[in-house]
Order: structure tokens, then sequence, then C-alpha cells
């Protein structure tokens, strides 16, 4: 559970003995947020992680070179869906990959150096 101050968002586990436990700060709130960097991604995220020093991103291709209907088709699922990673430092690209089908609303997980990603067609892809 997420809890929102008037400094920080912190995350508590569910209470015992009726008392809720603080587990760490997660995001601090601040009134001098500075942007670190910005980074156009070749697609509209439907899922986004953050696994060690890597950012995933999951979502259906938009390129610059797409016209109306092929951004339509897109949207609907027609061109199939697309993973991409990026450095957590500078969002500098990594990797990208297409997929047989759009993921899934934030069918993103990792675990253990694998990413696993649902698609909206119900496969469920383990990568590495």
């Amino acid at each position: 559970m997420l809890y929102s101050g008037t400094r920080s968002v912190t995350a508590w586990r569910p209470p015992r003995k009726g008392k809720p436990i603080q587990i760490r700060t997660v995001v601090p709130l601040s009134r001098n947020w500075k942007q670190r960097w910005a980074t156009q991604i070749p697609m509209s995220g439907h899922a986004l992680i953050v696994a060690g020093e890597t950012l995933v991103a999951a979502g259906v291709p938009m390129e610059a070179s797409f016209d109306d209907m092929e951004l339509s088709r897109s949207y609907a699922g027609a061109k199939g869906g697309r993973i991409w990673t990026a450095r957590k430092e500078d969002g500098g690209r990594i990797a990208s990959r297409d997929l047989p089908s759009p993921p899934a609303w934030d069918g993103l997980a990792a675990a253990r150096g694998d990413c696993i990603i649902a698609l909206k067609d119900g496969t469920v892809l383990c990568l590495r």
C-alpha cells in the first residue's frame, strides 16, 4: 500500500495487530523536481518497469513514418507489439524487439534476470 504524505510517498505493509509498518520511502515529494533525461521511444507505452539499472517499456509500434491509417491499425493491435529497453541512468537505448501481439496493459514483470510479458492474444513470454 502506498501513502502520499506532505514530503514523500511511503510504502507500507499490511497492518499486524492493527498497526501498519512503514517499509521505506518510495518517492520523495519536492517542489524542485529536476529532469534528469528525456527520450523518445518508437511506440505507445502500455507497460513500464524498472529492473535493476534497466528501464523496460512495452507497447505498440508508433513510427514517425506511419500515416493516420497505420497509426489506427497499430493502436488496434494489427501491427503487433514492441518491447524496448534503456539504461535507467541516461535513457540510452539498449535493445528492442518486435512482439507477435500487443502487450496487455501493465503486463510486464521482472524477476531474477527474466522479463515476463503478457500479450493480448493470451501468450505469456519470458525473455532473458
